[in-house]
């Protein structure tokens, strides 16, 4: 939205200071409005539990180190934190270097706010679609593949596009990998917590976002030295392929250990074992009953 405001030519006047300073100011509103409904009508926590799993969690009282000595125990759960780590690494770089990125191969500051628009605009509606499928199907490590392998795909094509010098045709591209490296967020911060339960759910997307974080930082760092040293050769670019490529290899180990979701079928099992043994014992107790009267019947 920044270049919407303000201007090449601008950048270097006092007009293109005030034009910054209001978008600074509707920014800063946005915020605030969307905050304060959330203060005012988000709850804490559901009238009533939304699964026996969260009915089971909310009686166990949290405990740091006996939680992070299980996450750090549980093998499963640390190759996905490697594989998802590799991939939000790329996520925050590519968004804080893009206009580093494409300016030596003269694409223009509006230029990159596209990209920058449709990255993360389809990113949403794409992560909103698959989180609707995974309350559908619960296949998180099928769909954990797909998005490290789609990721790694569609940026493979950035070696080609991005020298070409066409917006739409880059914009297209980069789109394609908002589309696959934005959801894999919430899908594994889902998927961390089945693998991890009765570990509190806290503990477990903190812990994992705590190094992401550093990752990320790093990554980003070492990418805007990259991205001005000989542009043309694309190290940026080679760089976050091998982080993608070893996310990619990382998620072929991952086990789909749905430990929450089980727990919750085996609980929905005993409810519909128990409703159906209730209303079968009616009916015995009643023609135990009509047996009882024809005898007396009976002459």
């Amino acid at each position: 939205m920044g270049p919407l405001f303000v201007s090449e030519e601008d950048e270097t006047n006092s007009f293109g200071k005030d034009r910054i300073a209001y978008y600074l100011l509707i920014s800063a509103l946005i915020c605030t409005v969307m905050s304060v409904w959330i203060i005012l009508f988000f709850k804490s926590s559901p009238s009533t539990p939304p699964s026996q799993a969260a009915t089971e969690s909310s009686k166990t009282e949290f405990e740091f180190k006996k939680d992070i000595n299980m996450l750090v125990r549980n093998k499963n759960y640390i190759i996905m934190i490697i594989s998802f780590n590799m991939l939000y690494g790329v996520y925050t770089c590519l968004g804080a270097i893009v206009n580093n990125l494409v300016n030596p191969f003269g694409y223009s500051a509006k230029a990159s706010s596209a990209f920058g628009v449709c990255f993360i605009f389809f990113g949403l509606v794409s992560s909103f679609l698959i989180s609707g499928y995974l309350d559908k199907s619960n296949q998180y490590l099928k769909v954990m593949r797909i998005l490290c392998f789609g990721t790694l795909t569609s940026s493979t094509f950035m070696l080609i596009t991005l020298p070409m010098g066409s917006t739409w045709l880059l914009t297209a591209n980069i789109t394609m990998v908002g589309v696959f490296i934005i959801p894999i967020i919430p899908t594994c911060f889902s998927f961390s917590v089945e693998l991890t339960y009765p570990v509190s759910e806290p503990m477990t997307n903190g812990f994992m976002m705590f190094f992401s974080q550093i990752i990320g930082t790093l990554m980003t760092f070492v990418c805007t030295i990259l991205s001005g040293y000989k542009p043309e050769r694309m190290y940026t670019i080679w760089l976050l392929l091998v982080m993608m490529s070893i996310s990619c290899v990382a998620s072929l180990f991952v086990k789909e250990d749905l430990r929450r979701l089980n727990l919750s079928r085996e609980a929905e099992g005993r409810e519909r074992l128990g409703s159906h043994a209730s209303s079968i014992l009616p009916e015995k107790m009643l023609s135990a009953r009509e047996e009882e009267l024809l005898l007396k019947q009976d002459p």
